[in-house]
């Protein structure tokens, strides 16, 4: 939870010393910002790798896509290949989630 006032926004610090916010990914940008206030930085990169079993594109007919546009594409697709018995699994946080294949085939 954010309780107004803990945290001092960075925002003049970032224009007084004319960083470059650039530097990062504008999504892990976003995930310290609210209501339009910097209150952290990223601390670093994250590298995002998706593998596909295309197995189970074939098993359940959904057509393999050929790009992502955004996560929400990538949670809808995968939605379509399992059963409500065994759907995909997800994993959240506050300011994203991600799709974890972690069954078998």
């Amino acid at each position: 939870m954010w309780t107004p006032g803990v945290l001092e926004p960075l925002d003049s610090y970032i224009e007084g010393e004319s960083f470059d916010m650039s530097v990062y990914a504008e999504g892990r940008v976003n995930a310290y910002n609210v209501n339009g206030q910097q209150y952290a930085l990223p601390k670093g990169l994250d590298a995002v790798a998706v593998a596909l079993n295309t197995e189970l594109f074939d098993r359940y007919g959904v057509e393999l896509p050929q790009e992502w546009l955004d996560l929400d594409d990538m949670r809808d697709i995968a939605t379509q290949c399992g059963t409500p018995s065994r759907p995909p699994e997800a994993a959240s946080t506050p300011s994203s989630w991600s799709w974890t294949p972690s069954r078998p085939g």
